[in-house]
């Protein structure tokens, strides 16, 4: 009877100023914001997932797996992340809309009105947010009329 086509999570957190100089503090807010990541969780491997994409979306390349693998691990101090986990963050991010592949590559996904707006994915993400609300709407109306004497 219930079919869950998607899940959301979405967190409304103070943007303190002083994140706003800081790529690796933003990329930590946004991820916490949209759900990809818990605000307290050490692990942040979506985090270093989601600087690729941004990266390599922004320089007007979209990457495949092996470009955003071998960005992470240019970029590890540490322990190497396996495959399976990036793999993993990837399909959540498609999920949730943020992010579509087409072929091999992972390119942001801009709305149609705005292809070239370097933030669009943010729209696409909330705009999949106002259909579930107005499904809401509908059942909370219905649901209204039928508590009518």
């Amino acid at each position: 009877m219930y079919k869950i086509r998607g899940e959301w999570t979405v967190r409304e957190l103070d943007l303190h100023p002083s994140l706003l100089s800081s790529r690796k503090a933003l990329l930590k807010w946004i991820s916490i914001s949209l759900g990809l990541l818990s605000p307290n969780d050490t692990r942040t491997l979506v985090v270093d997932v989601l600087d690729s994409i941004l990266y390599f979306n922004y320089l007007g390349e979209p990457p495949t797996f092996t470009h955003i693998y071998s960005r992470i691990l240019q970029r590890s101090s540490g322990t190497v992340p396996s495959e399976e986990a990036i793999r993993k963050h990837l399909r959540t991010m498609i999920r949730k809309g943020i992010i579509f592949k087409e072929g091999k590559k992972y390119i942001l996904n801009y709305p149609p009105s705005h292809p070239h707006d370097p933030i669009g994915y943010v729209d696409t993400y909330f705009s999949r947010l106002q259909g579930i609300r107005e499904h809401i709407k509908r059942a909370a109306s219905s649901l209204h009329s039928l508590y009518k004497i």
